[in-house]
């Protein structure tokens, strides 16, 4: 009985940590106030539009066995009359301007 806990235990708490490590470290919401806050830095007006449907907050980023999720976070600011749109990495926090046309879809 003690080495069916232990083995147990041996396979189970590196799948755990493995899960535990690799889930994502911002909500949309929180991402979305972190990209605001860098483009406001800027001294410019910056308002930020958050999406009500998911397909326009989520993207599919790249794949891997181990991540818990592969999607980007789509974040949507207007910055002095413009519209940019960032891809923001909920794993690591890391963000970047989109290049590519993406709109909300409008109810």
């Amino acid at each position: 009985m003690l080495i069916t806990i232990i083995l147990t235990s041996i396979l189970l708490i590196p799948v755990g940590l493995i899960y535990y490590v690799n889930l994502p470290k911002f909500t949309y919401e929180e991402a979305a106030n972190k990209v605001k806050d860098y483009e406001a830095q800027s001294g410019k007006s910056v308002q930020l539009h958050l999406p009500t449907h998911r397909e326009d907050k989520l993207g599919l980023g790249e794949k891997s066995f181990f991540k818990t999720t592969n999607h980007t976070y789509y974040i949507y600011l207007k910055v002095e009359n413009d519209t940019v749109v960032y891809k923001f990495n909920p794993l690591d926090g890391s963000f970047e301007k989109h290049s590519g046309d993406r709109t909300l879809n409008s109810d």
